[in-house]
């Protein structure tokens, strides 16, 4: 009876890996006949030019202050047509006073949420109507085009915008797997789920909103809402969230490995509260035929990639050392999940130190799976 009773768990386990693995398996392939919006030089002079809110978010001073806002006023989109904003929690008495004569200041605590940056960038331009509201943070890089590119793109695509986000220092591992985890992960949430007729998902930053639903909605939103509870508010408007794979962020930082481990567990445990935010939308979603809100659910449902391979290779020496004719299953599904990995790894990532970060891999396994259980850092 007990023999039975761990038959079936197992089974029941299997089935739901197996789910998890054939959902991240379907948009990595999908991810892959996604092309890249090509710009069309003839209709960019004619084009329509639309009044951008930038709103750039920091909460450590940057080492320059001009040499940042530099950057943004030698974009070759008109100067007259966007704005700068800055959020930060740095006191006002500790920032240049030349600052707040290039830039909005907009006093943020050091753990605002999305819902509370948003609201107060909207309401810092209420007397004024921008077409767009341009969310981004003060480490990105970015190109002179920068605006120019978001321009095109919503006059050729009018929606939701999350501009891709590129680490260009990978010179150690956790920078470099971290930088992996990303780029697999807008594989699927992004080039496969917009491949299909999906919205892709947003990030912390780096997203594009309309001026025109902010004001619409912005009564609604809560000033503790998260980029996932945003992500719910936009799909329950039947509102399209492509991803720019085009429009570049560059970025370069330093992540230890406990930093590294943090960020995995905090993205784990943030998914599992959205989704147990997004369920009770569930059968809104299913009624309504709203196919975005119901990918959602399911979406957040499923494994991170990093904590399904940890299962598995678990699951498979577990069976293996048990009875090897239960441990057929669970490496099949293993070989699926890397495969289905590689598939959403881009081309530019797999060099020399990606090799070798691979070969490493076995000796950080323990330190992910326990980061799981450890106590979030205050």
């Amino acid at each position: 009876m007990g023999y039975s009773l761990l038959h079936i768990a197992e089974w029941i386990l299997f089935l739901c890996v197996a789910i998890s693995t054939g959902y991240l398996l379907l948009f990595a392939f999908l991810g892959c006949f996604r092309k890249s919006v090509e710009e069309d030089e003839e209709d960019t002079e004619a084009e329509k030019q639309h009044r951008m809110a930038i709103v750039i978010q920091t909460h450590a001073a940057p080492t320059d202050w001009d040499r940042l806002l530099e950057m943004y006023h030698r974009q070759t989109y008109p100067p007259e047509l966007f704005k700068i904003l800055i959020a930060t929690s740095i006191p006002t008495e500790e920032l240049s006073p030349a600052l707040s004569r290039q830039a909005i200041l907009i006093p943020i605590e050091k753990d605002a949420s999305a819902g509370r940056v948003v609201q107060s960038a909207f309401a810092s331009l209420s007397e004024q109507a921008y077409d767009l509201f341009v969310f981004l943070d003060a480490s990105a890089k970015i190109s002179q085009d920068l605006l120019a590119q978001i321009n095109t793109a919503y006059n050729q695509s009018p929606s939701v915008f999350q501009l891709h986000r590129m680490y260009t220092d990978r010179h150690t591992y956790p920078v470099l797997w971290n930088a992996v985890g990303e780029e697999i992960r807008r594989s699927i949430s992004g080039r496969g789920h917009n491949t299909c007729g999906f919205s892709a998902s947003l990030e912390e930053s780096g997203f594009v909103l309309e001026g025109d639903w902010l004001e619409e909605n912005r009564d609604e939103l809560p000033e503790d809402l998260t980029c996932q509870q945003l992500e719910l508010y936009l799909a329950a408007d039947r509102q399209y969230i492509q991803f720019q794979d085009h429009i570049q962020l560059k970025y370069k930082e330093e992540i230890r490995p406990s930093a590294f481990y943090r960020r995995q567990r905090r993205a784990f445990r943030t998914q599992y509260k959205s989704l147990l935010n997004a369920l009770g939308r569930l059968p809104e979603g299913i009624c309504s035929l709203n196919a975005d809100l119901t990918d959602r659910c399911i979406q957040w449902a499923i494994l991170p990639p990093v904590w399904l391979v940890h299962l598995l290779i678990f699951m498979a020496l577990l069976t293996t050392w048990l009875q090897w004719t239960l441990a057929l299953k669970w490496w099949g599904l293993l070989v699926l999940l890397l495969f289905a990995l590689a598939l959403a790894t881009p081309d530019y990532l797999v060099d020399k130190p990606f090799n070798k970060a691979m070969k490493r891999t076995p000796f950080y396994i323990p330190g992910w799976f326990l980061s799981l259980f450890s106590k979030p850092s205050a």
